[in-house]
């Protein structure tokens, strides 16, 4: 299954930078103001890398890395490590959630090693390409999960996790992120460990495909060199710290009509609820599939009559493939083409709702479980854009992955 390998991790010099400073959310989800943000924080905040403002600043990303490590800002471990890297948290209560940094065999999907969950689209692909070509690095981790039922990775990390730290740094969200290196004598048995196991990817999957693009297009793919794999970090599909949340849905001018709404009933069971009812959906998984519409102000749950469609198989399952592959295209009759334009995603509840205006209408759906990725991936499927939200987001900046 799986080929995992220490490398020569690059990272901050903490004598120079406060870490908490300079690392952010992976690319994909900064906001053009939190962007500004990061880049004033300071001069060599993780922004400046990850998100080129333009065509041109591919370019100017390469040479500003070369820079970065010509001033030891950024320095390279001298030896090949697997890292712990962890996360404290809070929640509902406290967290500490431990991946594993490593690198990984590149290997196409129907190859069934890396399994994603989500379609990947052209454009965020090109770019991350773009970069990659001109910094030859990996500058984040794509986000995967592997079933480690009986701990065996935990047990690794117990041999430095009680030490201090290598690098730490507290972001002004109030987390906490740690990274160790694990010892070399480790590398033969978790490196052993992978070989019978899949990954899954959690989030990451245009990193991913973008490293594959480039391993072909410098003919290293299954080859030896560091092109041929790609920086990952892994968590245990079972660590109770491995929080999922929904992606709730802004539709754009919505228009439930007569027809509309004659179709509506026809594939759901409708139920009006209160807003404290809707809280309380979001927060928790549901028994079966279903998802709340706020439409004009009233709030229904919405719940499949027939929930068996042999031909989606595990996805049937799902509350968010009853949301989009069905009220969104049979009853909105949405496009797959226009989604980019008519749909917005909120992670929040509360701002949903106060996005919306007369014309539009808001789907709230219920906490997905972990297990649905592994469950999708494995028959070969792929979930809706945007079904899931993991919590908190890896840290971009934390380690980089040089391919020279």
């Amino acid at each position: 299954m799986a080929k995992v390998y220490p490398f020569r991790g690059i990272h901050y010099d903490t004598g120079r930078v406060q870490l908490g400073d300079v690392i952010t959310p992976p690319y994909d989800v900064i906001t053009p103001e939190e962007g500004r943000r990061f880049r004033e924080q300071s001069p060599y905040n993780f922004a400046h890398l990850i998100l080129p403002k333009d065509k041109s600043a591919y370019v100017e990303v390469g040479a500003r890395l070369k820079k970065w490590k010509e001033e030891k800002i950024l320095v390279q471990d001298p030896v090949a490590h697997f890292y712990l890297y962890q996360q404290r948290f809070t929640t509902d209560r406290e967290h500490s959630r431990n991946v594993l940094l490593c690198s990984v065999e590149l290997a196409d999907f129907s190859e069934r090693v890396v399994l994603p969950h989500e379609l990947t689209h052209g454009r965020p692909v090109e770019d991350r390409l773009n970069l990659l070509r001109e910094t030859k690095s990996h500058l984040s981790a794509v986000f995967a999960m592997v079933r480690d039922e009986n701990g065996v990775l935990a047990g690794h990390y117990d041999s430095v996790v009680y030490d201090a730290p290598e690098l730490q740094g507290k972001t002004k969200d109030g987390i906490v992120h740690s990274l160790w290196r694990l010892p070399v004598e480790s590398n033969t048995a978790i490196a052993g460990f992978f070989e019978s196991q899949p990954l899954y990817i959690v989030d990451g999957h245009h990193r991913y495909t973008s490293a594959l693009a480039y391993a072909r297009e410098v003919g290293a793919y299954k080859g030896d060199q560091e092109s041929s794999r790609m920086f990952f970090a892994i968590a245990n599909a079972y660590d109770p710290a491995l929080q999922v949340f929904p992606t709730h849905r802004l539709i754009r001018h919505a228009v439930l009509d007569v027809k509309a709404r004659e179709a509506l009933d026809k594939l759901y069971r409708l139920h009006p609820v209160s807003r404290g009812e809707l809280d309380r959906f979001v927060k928790n998984q549901a028994s079966e599939p279903s998802f709340i519409l706020c439409y004009q102000n009233e709030f229904t749950l919405c719940t499949p009559k027939d929930p068996q469609r042999a031909e989606w198989g595990s996805l049937a399952k799902l509350s968010v493939t009853w949301s989009d592959n069905v009220f969104l295209k049979e009853v909105c009759k949405i496009s797959e083409a226009e989604r980019g334009e008519r749909i917005r995603y909120f992670r929040d509840g509360g701002e949903l709702l106060q996005a919306m205006q007369n014309t539009d209408a808001g789907i709230f759906l219920p906490t997905p479980g972990v297990e649905d990725i592994p469950m999708v991936a494995d028959e070969g499927r792929f979930m809706p854009q945007k079904s899931t939200y993991f919590f908190p987001k890896l840290a971009a900046g934390i380690l980089l992955r040089s391919l020279a």
